[in-house]
Parts: C-alpha cells; sequence; structure tokens
C-alpha cells in the first residue's frame, strides 16, 4: 500500500511540474508574435532560433525544451480531428503563444495530476480501492474537461461581445468613410477610439493590410477568426463591394443599419425569455415568503383558537 500512496503521489507531482513548464512555455514575449504577424502576412522575417533562446531565462529554455518533447508525443498519439478541433478553438478564443499540442498535452497532465493526487487521498482516507479507483477516473477525467470547457466559455464571452459591438462600430465605419476617409484609415480610428475583441481583430486585420496582404484576404481571415455570423455577413458584402466597384460608404450604411435592427431584435427576444426566468425564482423563494406572512397569523391564532377549546 506504502509503494502505491508513493508512485501515485510521485506520478502527481510530475504532471503538475509538467504542468508548470508547459504553461511557461506558453508565454509569448511581443517581439515573437510580431515575427509570427508578418510570416503569417507573407513576410520574409522568421524568429532566430539562437538569438531568441540565449536570451530566454533557463528555466523557460527547459520548459521549452519539455514542451516540445510534449507536443511530439501528442502529435503522435492524439488523433488529428482532436488536434484539429483544439487549433480551430484556440484560434477562435485568440489565446496567443498556445498550440492545438500544447493545449493537450497540458489538459492530459493535468488530468493524471488531478487524478493521481485524488486516488492517494481517498485511499489515505481508508476507502475501498475500486471505489477510490473509479472516484479518481471521474475526477480525472473532469480535470481533463476542464480546460476545454474554459476555452469554450472564453469563445462564447469572445463571441458575445463582438456581436454588442458590431452595431457601434459599424456607424463609427460608416460615418468615417462618408466624412472622407479611407476603409483603412476608418478601421484604424475605430480600433483607436474602441476597446474589446472586435477592436483587437480590426487591430490584426490593418497590419496585415500594411504588412502587404491583400484587401480581401485580410477580411475573409478577419470573418473565419471572429467566427461570428454577422461579421461575416459585414465581411462578404465589403469583398463583394471591393469587386464591383460599389460605393462603400452605402454599403457599410445597410450593414448599419441591419445591424442594429438585429439588436434590437435580439434584446427583445432577450426581454421575452425574461418573465419565464423569474417565473422559477418566484415561486420557489418569494410566494412562501408571502404565504408565510399573509397566513401565517391567521395559522397561529387558528392553533390558539383549538387550543383554548
Amino acid at each position: 500500500m506504502v509503494m502505491i500512496l508513493s508512485i501515485l503521489v510521485a506520478v502527481g507531482t510530475a504532471s503538475l511540474i509538467w504542468l508548470v513548464f508547459l504553461l511557461v512555455a506558453g508565454r509569448e514575449r511581443p517581439e515573437t508574435a510580431r515575427l509570427r504577424l508578418i510570416a503569417g502576412a507573407g513576410g520574409k522575417a522568421r524568429p532566430t532560433g539562437t538569438g531568441d533562446s540565449d536570451d530566454q531565462p533557463l528555466l523557460q529554455r527547459l520548459s521549452k525544451i519539455l514542451n516540445d518533447m510534449a507536443g511530439e508525443e501528442i502529435a503522435r498519439l492524439a488523433p488529428r480531428r482532436i488536434l484539429d478541433y483544439t487549433g480551430r478553438q484556440i484560434g477562435f478564443a485568440n489565446v496567443r503563444g498556445w498550440t492545438a499540442e500544447r493545449f493537450v498535452a497540458a489538459s492530459v497532465m493535468l488530468g493524471l495530476a488531478v487524478g493521481g493526487l485524488a486516488l492517494s487521498y481517498f485511499v489515505l482516507l481508508g476507502r475501498p480501492l475500486s471505489f477510490s479507483l473509479g472516484l479518481a477516473v471521474a475526477v480525472g477525467v473532469m480535470a481533463l474537461i476542464f480546460p476545454f470547457a474554459m476555452l469554450n466559455s472564453r469563445i462564447n464571452r469572445r463571441r458575445r461581445q463582438i456581436e454588442r459591438d458590431l452595431p457601434e462600430a459599424l456607424d463609427l465605419l460608416t460615418v468615417s468613410v462618408e466624412a472622407g476617409l479611407s476603409f483603412d484609415g476608418a478601421l484604424a480610428k475605430i480600433s483607436e477610439r474602441m476597446q474589446g475583441a472586435l477592436s483587437e481583430e480590426f487591430t490584426r486585420t490593418l497590419q496585415g493590410i500594411r504588412l502587404g496582404q491583400g484587401r480581401r484576404q485580410a477580411l475573409s481571415e478577419l470573418a473565419s477568426r471572429c467566427h461570428v455570423e454577422s461579421v461575416g455577413i459585414f465581411t462578404a458584402a465589403v469583398i463583394q463591394a471591393d469587386q464591383l466597384g460599389v460605393s462603400i460608404g452605402k454599403v457599410l450604411r445597410i450593414q448599419a443599419r441591419t445591424a442594429r435592427v438585429k439588436k434590437r431584435q435580439q434584446v427583445e427576444r432577450q426581454a421575452m425569455k425574461a418573465p419565464l426566468k423569474m417565473l422559477f425564482p418566484m415561486v420557489l423563494f418569494i410566494f412562501p415568503t408571502i404565504f408565510i406572512v399573509l397566513l401565517g397569523p391567521a395559522i397561529l391564532q387558528f392553533i390558539g383558537s383549538l387550543g383554548g377549546r
């Protein structure tokens, strides 16, 4: 029993240490992000391995070695569909510095660490081994799924923020273009004035255009990164207007009007759902209190009258 506990604690501790190394390696330096953006936009620059690694601390270099090892093993063992799905989710969430292999490796390490420590804890409490093993497996699976759940939560929160900010951004874009600014200049103005996920995506799109990327390609990548229907409709309309030579100002005004109508309809739908959402708290918490206040004195008086007889 002591040997089993020692092995479990060692596995859990080693998994936690490896997880820390993966998290440290996940931090992307600003200059590395800039070089990656230039490379993605078709530039010639590439991050140099020697100079970049020499400037890093020992812990960061060691974590990078362990991260590369974990990434290679995960790429070899994990199904390609899981890695592709994780890579798309990381892109939608705009989590920089993380690859699909690294994210899956960190999730596996977290599951092993939590499962091993949970099994050790239950065995120390004197629970049966089969019961402890089943419960530890369940806890480990929950820990394995937890990073993916957090990633999906970040994606949904980011999408809601983009949908909320899009009508205002389209209004500002329309006013700027009709005032005489170019489309790129209007994007720059919006990026300076607004904050949030949509402003970040506009900034990335503008940087890609400035680095030589075509406007149509940059807008298409904007739609694929945001993964929001309204943004896809907006980018498709701008690309079509650019191809046909239509005035972008008119197209932007139509898109802004459509976005405002859609936002108003969404608010009305949420307002219609409010009474249904309020029903259960009222039945569980408010109505019993009202019944106690109204019927309590009458019940006490009735009980007192029965006791007097």
